[in-house]
């Protein structure tokens, strides 16, 4: 990092909005990450400088962050990579922009999708503190506008999660910031349909103006003369006239057109100018939406993250917008239809729906509406009926871990069952309606860790509920968790038992193993000396035994010159005494 701007070498051409960093790291403290999130991190930065393919498959193999509440400090690379793909998706400026609104057209949506996917694990993995670093907003206000409801969807859940912790955009945008998610979180083409008639998988309980589009605005006198003005330049033979202007689309899901399309048409025909076009532009994505299963649904789900993320960022209950409310529906009313188990809705608008009343609860917004609604207070309500129902599939069930769809259901349930009860009103309603004997076998069965964690949380805020007491030792509620604590420490006791026994054969194994590789060079050093001696044996053998061939030659030799040997002699006799030499002989 280099005075707030990230330096990377030989980095691909979408990656080159790098060197803008939204982060500065050098402003903020961080702590240290788990192993766990240090390998994901390690992961995303090496595949930073692969190609997009690449880049790609390894977003996907990612299916999991751990949620051990980690600084998001710790993910500042990773988020400003994030950015930097997305800023380059963005639509280019255009001299259009003043009269519509840049629609957003990404060329791989499947990149985007995992990014968006990827960030919203990563924001709930993270603790709140810091979230307001998060800096791509100025991309999620643009995603808003795309035609492909899935990514609308994926960038409306990044809003949700952040909640109340996002930033604040400069200017007029915050302003259409709000607008946009509150375009998405109104009624059904602005019609008080049911929620739960339009998540289910047939559209036959929908009327048949639910998917026509109906839109009003009003055009001001200077608008219609910047209208008139560009359409003269553009040679257009178009005259628009201030006052209302009413347009009403029968069976728009008829149009084969694309919603940015036919709202740019209708814009150009009507004087609809880029403030209003975007709510048109969301009236039109129901109505085409509405005779489609899948796409309507999506538009369920769109509608309560959008909800959620208003609500989260509200701080007292007259600033929520009295669309949330709906005309004839109470909205606490619609949301408990949607979470009841007994309704066949897909499991991602039930926990969505969840979420949405979360967020009320955490905002301490209608609790007593919500207490009301689900029935807190009565043994028969739609709460504690569901806490029991849950509960006995789950000590039912045989095989643990459970399902996939049922944990998240109980994982949701749960979160709204503890967020309920750290009010006093919903503590002392819920354990009047015998939640504290739902719950207390949980503890006593020994099994299901991650809810017995939840379960003691809940009950612990439910100890301090007036006449809650006398519940508690009737129940023997303290016996069952010295009980539950027993089995707790015996089950660490033998992991860990176990993990010094891996330990032990794992060193145990590694002695063997050299006490092998010891073994065989010792044989190798052996046959080594074993071969060495052989050959010296027979080099002396070889030296000791007498050649005929070499007697009979030396002593022809000496016969052959008797004289030289006399004159040697001789001169040996004459010359100085000299130092023995030494021979050698080879053979």
């Amino acid at each position: 990092t280099t005075h707030g701007r990230v330096c990377v070498q030989e980095q691909p051409a979408r990656f080159s909005c790098l060197s803008q960093m939204k982060i500065n790291a050098k402003e903020i403290k961080r702590t240290e990450a788990s192993p766990t999130t240090r390998a994901i991190i390690q992961r995303i930065e090496d595949a930073n400088s692969k190609d997009e393919e690449e880049f790609l498959a390894v977003l996907k193999s990612i299916t999991e962050v751990p949620k051990c509440k980690d600084d998001f400090t710790h993910w500042v690379t990773v988020m400003d990579c994030f950015d930097a793909v997305l800023q380059t998706t963005l639509p280019a400026p255009s001299d259009q922009d003043q009269f519509f609104i840049p629609i957003y057209t990404p060329a791989n949506t499947e990149l985007v999708l995992e990014i968006l996917r990827l960030t919203v694990l990563i924001i709930e993995s993270c603790a709140s503190r810091n979230l307001n670093l998060y800096s791509s907003l100025e991309v999620i206000y643009v995603m808003l506008t795309c035609d492909d409801l899935h990514i609308v969807m994926n960038a409306m859940a990044v809003l949700s999660a952040l909640g109340r912790h996002r930033q604040t955009l400069e200017g007029s945008k915050e302003i259409e910031f709000q607008a946009r998610c509150m375009a998405y979180a109104q009624a059904w083409n602005k019609e008080s349909f049911k929620l739960v008639d339009c998540a289910r998988d047939s559209a036959a309980n929908l009327p048949q103006q639910a998917f026509d589009v109906v839109f009003k605005h009003y055009l001001t006198a200077s608008e219609a003369l910047q209208l008139n003005t560009a359409a003269e330049k553009a040679g257009v033979l178009h005259e628009y006239h201030a006052g209302l202007v009413a347009l009403h689309l029968k069976q728009a899901e008829l149009s084969g057109e694309a919603p940015s399309r036919l709202v740019s048409r209708l814009a150009a025909e009507h004087g609809i100018l880029p403030h209003n076009q975007f709510e048109l532009l969301v009236l039109v994505k129901l109505a085409k939406a509405g005779a489609d299963e899948v796409q309507r649904q999506l538009c369920v789900r769109i509608r309560l993250l959008a909800i959620s993320a208003i609500v989260l960022e509200t701080t007292s209950a007259p600033n929520v917008p009295d669309v949330l409310e709906g005309s004839n529906h109470n909205m606490i009313v619609e949301l408990s239809e949607l979470v009841a188990d007994t309704v066949e809705i897909s499991m991602p608008i039930k926990c969505a729906a969840f979420r949405a009343l979360q967020s009320f609860a955490r905002t301490q917004m209608r609790v007593d509406s919500i207490l009301q609604t689900l029935g807190c207070s009565s043994s028969h309500g739609l709460l504690p009926s569901l806490l029991r129902r849950q509960v006995k599939l789950m000590l039912d069930s045989p095989t643990e871990p459970l399902p996939a769809d049922q944990t998240l259901y109980l994982t949701n349930l749960f979160t709204l069952t503890e967020l309920l009860v750290s009010y006093e009103a919903g503590s002392s309603d819920l354990t009047l309606a015998g939640v504290v004997q739902t719950l207390l076998p949980i503890i006593r069965s020994n099994r299901f860790g991650k809810f017995s964690t939840r379960t003691a949380r809940i009950l612990e805020l439910m100890f301090e509920a007036p006449d809650s007491r006398a519940i508690f030792l009737e129940q023997r509620s303290m016996q069952a968790f010295a009980q539950r604590i027993s089995h707790e420490v015996e089950v660490a006791q033998a992991y860990m038992q176990q993990e010094h026994a891996d330990g032990a054969a794992q060193a145990l194994d590694a002695v063997v193993a050299q006490v092998e590789v010891d073994t065989q060079l010792a044989e190798a050093a052996a046959s080594t000396i074993n071969a060495a001696l052989a050959a010296q044996a027979q080099a002396a053998k070889l030296v000791a035994a007498p050649n005929p061939a070499a007697t009979v030659l030396t002593k022809d030799a000496l016969e052959a010159a008797p004289d030289k040997s006399t004159d040697s002699a001789a001169a040996a006799s004459d010359s100085p005494p000299s130092q023995p030499v030494a021979t050698t002989t080879t053979t």
